[in-house]
């Protein structure tokens, strides 16, 4: 379980770094970069010039390590596990100030949550601040999604705690119901993930059932989109049919049930699920961060392939920082069953 622990956080990271590079291209262009790339001279300078500015979706054995950064996907994840490590439990004010300490605005935060985290600096309070945004509608943008799994690792035994952690930290920066949907069944599929083991008898539509269960009365484009999923299991699409129906936006419920699909179309190898849920284009780091985390969860920490965890950023809130971060959230949960 400590494994787990540390691949949902790892899982977030890795998808979240591996998507950094390519964040915008659409799903054909991505395609067709890679294509290009793959046909040229393996020793050729522009392959090695290209594959450099892709990153790790590209060819990670010769990305240098200790250099991949992550975006404000993965910091504000760290900022939601360094609450529940400190309290225990949910502390709106203890998570919002972490958000607004852990802050770095070239990590690629949106105008929006720019915003929100500036008003509670200056004092403005946590479940406030969210509803500031878009006339007081607040946003439905996968924010709350993208940096949930510690929740769903934390409450993985438990739907209540978990319903309850995933909207609540949602709600400091996205109060619109899409938003906050979305990071309920990001939660959920974390946990799933966490309270399951691979192996030859994984069944998806089970998987799908117990998620279903974990997130009940979702939103109805979240309905409409789990029922997509169940047809795609039956029937698997091309990628680009996949993308036309789930999306790959900043929009939470474009985003959310996409990672979902992406782990359940690939469930047997971590890399797979995320480098297809990152070839989807669009919003590739958090699609593949939110993909990360819940392959991460069921396979573990031990299954991330090496040659991506090397290559991760190792500052002081790096790599190490991330896997001591979840030994402690693995340690606090223990103490407290």
């Amino acid at each position: 379980m400590r494994d787990k622990f540390r691949g949902g956080f790892l899982g977030t990271f890795v998808g979240d770094a591996v998507g950094v590079p390519v964040e915008g291209f659409t799903h054909d262009q991505l395609s067709e970069i890679l294509d290009a790339v793959s046909r040229l001279p393996k020793d050729s300078e522009a392959r090695a010039e290209t594959e450099a500015l892709l990153g790790l979706i590209s060819n990670p054995a010769v990305f240098p390590d200790d250099s991949a950064p992550y975006s404000d996907d993965t910091q504000m994840m760290i900022g939601v596990a360094e609450s529940l490590v400190e309290r225990g439990r949910f502390d709106g004010p203890d998570m919002a100030s972490r958000f607004v300490e852990n802050f770095q605005v070239w990590r690629g935060y949106g105008a929006g949550a720019f915003a929100v985290l500036s008003a509670i600096k200056d004092g403005m309070a946590w479940d406030e601040a969210g509803g500031l945004l878009f006339s007081g509608q607040g946003s439905f943008g996968n924010g709350g999604a993208m940096r949930v799994s510690p929740a769903g690792l934390w409450a993985h035994k438990d739907p209540f705690v978990l319903r309850h952690l995933a909207e609540n930290q949602a709600k400091i920066t996205h109060t619109h119901p899409l938003g906050i949907g979305g990071a309920a069944l990001q939660a959920a599929a974390v946990a799933v993930a966490c309270r399951n083991e691979p192996g030859r008898d994984f069944d998806p539509l089970s998987f799908l059932d117990e998620v279903e269960r974990f997130a009940p009365g979702l939103p109805v484009p979240y309905q409409y989109a789990l029922r997509d999923i169940r047809e795609f299991l039956a029937d698997v699409p091309a990628t680009w049919d996949a993308q036309e129906r789930l999306g790959s936006s900043i929009e939470a419920h474009e985003s959310v049930p996409a990672a979902l699909y992406a782990f359940l179309r690939l469930p047997h190898s971590f890399e797979s699920a995320v480098t297809w849920a990152v070839r989807l284009g669009d919003d590739t780091d958090t699609v593949g961060a939110m993909t990360g985390a819940i392959a991460g969860a069921f396979h573990g920490y031990s299954a991330i392939p090496g040659k991506w965890l090397r290559a991760l950023e190792n500052g002081p809130k790096g790599r190490d920082y991330t896997v001591g971060l979840a030994d402690k959230l693995w340690d606090r949960w223990r103490a407290q069953r």
